[in-house]
């Protein structure tokens, strides 16, 4: 194996990151599985795919409510407290559901209820678990730690879907909740056992900022963000992709059905190929971090992904989508952690929970995009829409290169 791609391994060496680690694959396994069995059973009880998206919504909308006051609390009252108690939450409204099911009483508000409750939860854990990852390694590590991260979540996203649509099949959605809970469980066991230094813990400076409130301590790194150029352009760097670029993702059934003709089995391969192109860009990004010129490399990954999109909005070919999709998913997982490692070594301890709340605005904006590609397909076909969302992902990341100086020093 190659050295350099071993070692993307070496954050595992440390005990409490393995810890972490085991925790993150737990976590997400849970989320995505529950990504399939509550849109089962939310399509088998109505029959309408307007609640199936209002389930969605539920879930991905708390993200851009709570995201920034989740960092807030992180950076206040510790990021592993508050890891151990929404993973709890995500548990305990599993089992809920997994009791409803089972017992025969459940009703959509309770799917879409329980939804809520685990969007918050699932907010209030991203910025503390990413936050966390740089009191727990070396900061020469810290790229691959955020790249081993990466491809939890990756594997997760192609395994837990599967998982999930089997347990459906042979135990039903209650079995498979009653078997989320206990993922859930798992992640907590995981992550007790972690020690994290108290100089470290998201309370470097704590008893300074007791007496702040949380608005003021919000307003500190609104602040922090504004005046310093280069993290604020990192933040936009993030945004633009997942807000003008992601959104494809929802159109891909036209792509396959109208564009390609072929059927469910053909989607399945395209979603595929992004996944299989995320786990590899996860796992190539932790050397990329120690390039030189971090920076650029950055801006030109971000460009590399609009200009994968507009090539697969145009192409009619199966064969020529799968290998485009799968460059997508390479270069869209190496910006990401690229883009999340750069955030976290140019932030103060300190503020690194508020930072990354900050920084997670964005997937609480992702259901726009998808309604702004929705409606740009509805007028002017799925093609046409994803090319210019495509290119707009291709052009801005050159525009915040000419328009920050730092960001083509960054190094």
């Amino acid at each position: 194996m190659d050295l350099r791609l071993s070692g993307t391994f070496q954050p595992l060496k440390f005990r409490d990151f393995r810890l972490l680690w085991l925790g993150q694959l737990s976590t997400s396994m849970g989320m995505w599985m529950d990504n399939v069995a509550r849109g089962w059973l939310m399509y088998d009880m109505t029959g309408s795919p307007l609640l199936l998206g209002l389930t969605g919504a539920m879930k991905a909308g708390p993200m851009l409510v709570f995201s920034m006051l989740a960092g807030v609390l992180a950076d206040r009252y510790g990021r592993k407290p508050q890891i151990i108690v929404f993973q709890g939450v995500n548990a305990a409204v599993n089992f809920l559901l997994a009791v409803l099911v089972v017992t025969g009483t459940v009703q959509t508000w309770h799917v879409l209820a329980t939804a809520l409750i685990a969007g918050i939860a699932q907010a209030f854990q991203h910025p503390a678990r990413q936050a966390i990852v740089s009191d727990l390694v070396e900061e020469k590590y810290l790229g691959n730690a955020i790249a081993l991260n990466s491809t939890a979540f990756n594997v997760s996203r192609s395994l837990g879907p599967m998982l999930a649509g089997i347990l459906v099949a042979l135990i039903g959605v209650g079995g498979a909740y009653f078997f989320q809970t206990a993922i859930y469980l798992l992640a907590v066991a995981w992550t007790v056992p972690m020690v994290v230094p108290e100089s470290k813990n998201g309370t470097t400076g704590r008893h300074g900022r007791e007496k702040a409130s949380v608005l003021q301590d919000t307003a500190a790194a609104w602040n922090y963000v504004r005046s310093e150029k280069t993290v604020f352009a990192l933040l936009v760097v993030a945004l633009i992709p997942t807000l003008l670029g992601q959104p494809y993702i929802a159109l891909m059934p036209i792509f396959a059905k109208d564009v390609m003709g072929t059927g469910p089995e053909g989607l399945g391969i395209l979603m595929s190929a992004i996944g299989v192109g995320s786990i590899a860009g996860a796992l190539l990004a932790g050397p990329a971090y120690h390039q030189r010129r971090r920076g650029p490399l950055m801006l030109a990954q971000a460009t590399a992904f609009g200009i994968s999109l507009v090539f697969f909005a145009f192409t009619p070919w199966f064969a020529v989508a799968i290998v485009l999709l799968a460059i997508s998913g390479v270069v869209h997982t190496c910006y990401n952690v690229l883009t999340n490692t750069l955030i976290q070594t140019n932030t103060p301890a300190h503020l690194r929970g508020r930072v990354l709340g900050i920084h997670f605005l964005s997937s609480g904006l992702m259901p726009l995009g998808t309604l702004l590609a929705g409606a740009m397909a509805g007028f002017m076909g799925a093609p046409l829409a994803v090319g210019i969302l495509g290119f707009a992902c291709a052009i801005l990341p050159v525009v915040v290169a000419m328009t920050v100086p730092p960001m083509r020093r960054l190094d």
